[in-house]
């Protein structure tokens, strides 16, 4: 299986117009690696779904992403890709997904798939940016890239190891941060309860912090995934316990998850 990196950021209903810098910062970053200057035009397709409080929806019509930001959006799916043909440049696909979720919130997805190993540093570099552009806009409830590993959105694996619910999880994402990966996006609230920018560098614990525009902070733990092990996350963990959910973390069953510290955060609370 090739490679694939994926980010995943959650917003609150209100913030529908943050959809749009997440779709254009994509385009303007991942767009070129499916199609490079002289190839072909990829395949795009827009399509999206409403759902209005009484349960009535059904398909959006437009050509644009644009003409699909309505208030009742339940879906929103745009992919870029040469479909069954073979590919032109260092990624295959790129899915830029929207769904709003039983709660009312917002959750991103963006996942580009790629031809091999060697466009790995680029397509991380585009999600990050892709990240801040659009924490430049909304403040994000939580967010984290993934590489190479499937999220079981709206939960996160700190979610699944404590057996939280994903609704639950984000009506609560302002009060105790939902996981950390290798980046994750910490919402304003909690990255003043953890003292700002100046504290979490002063942990050793990130390659990078990055002030977003809102308040909210991306924490990238390591120059790159490979360097996304135990200890980083436990580095990691050490430096945002203040703002984690309390619980102990409990092995699945039939799944092992990697990267998140089997610790009480708050023994005895």
């Amino acid at each position: 299986m090739e490679p694939f990196v994926r980010a995943v950021l959650y917003l609150e209903a209100a913030d529908l117009p943050a959809l749009s810098p997440w779709h254009d910062a994509a385009e303007a970053a991942l767009l070129p690696m499916v199609q490079p200057p002289a190839a072909p035009a990829v395949r795009r397709e827009v399509t999206g779904f409403v759902r209005a409080a009484d349960g009535s929806g059904g398909p959006i019509g437009g050509a644009v992403w644009a003409d699909h930001l309505v208030p009742d959006l339940d879906q929103l799916q745009t992919i870029w890709s040469y479909g069954d043909a073979r590919p032109h440049g260092p990624v295959e696909h790129v899915d830029v997904r929207v769904f709003r979720t039983g709660g009312g919130f917002l959750w991103l997805d963006l996942l580009a798939g790629l031809t091999g190993p060697a466009a790995l540093p680029a397509v991380c570099t585009a999600m990050i940016g892709v990240l801040q552009a659009t924490g430049a806009q909304a403040d994000p409830i939580y967010g984290e890239i993934l590489v190479d590993r499937e999220p079981q959105s709206p939960q996160t694996a700190l979610d699944r190891v404590l057996r939280r619910i994903g609704e639950d999880s984000l009506e609560a994402g302002r009060r105790f941060l939902r996981g950390y990966e290798w980046v994750t996006v910490c919402p304003s609230d909690l990255a003043k309860a953890l003292g700002g920018a100046g504290a979490l560098r002063a942990t050793g614990a990130f390659a990078e912090i990055t002030e977003l525009g809102t308040g909210g902070l991306l924490l990238r733990a390591t120059d790159d995934p490979a360097g996304w092990t135990e200890e980083a996350a436990r580095r990691v963990f050490d430096a945002v316990r203040p703002v984690l959910p309390p619980g102990r973390p409990r092995p699945l069953e039939f799944e092992t998850i990697t990267n998140v510290v089997m610790t009480d955060a708050h023994p005895g609370s």
